[in-house]
């Protein structure tokens, strides 16, 4: 990834931003990547993930499984501390 002069030398002195600041310019930048999706970069391995999730979903979708993980089986496996794979074993 090349950085252009501008970004090597920006207008705005991040280090001197607040956290909320900071946090806010993070939320501007992503917006702007968000409304042109196909735009923004994937490694190989990124692409292969979302694959696998698309492929997953799919599946479900096929099999008339629920999609997602109900809300209180997210908090019980946090109250749990086990694996968040284990919310797949349930299928």
């Amino acid at each position: 990834m090349q950085v252009g002069n501008e970004m090597a030398d920006p207008s705005v002195r991040i280090e001197s931003l607040s956290k909320d600041e900071r946090l806010d310019l993070l939320e501007r930048l992503w917006d702007s990547l968000s409304g042109t999706p196909a735009e923004v970069p994937v490694t190989h391995a990124q692409q292969a993930e979302l694959d696998r999730r698309s492929d997953a979903l799919d599946q479900d979708v096929a099999k008339e499984r629920p999609l997602g993980v109900p809300w209180d089986e997210v908090v019980a496996c946090l109250h749990a501390k086990r694996s968040p794979r284990a919310w797949h074993s349930r299928r």
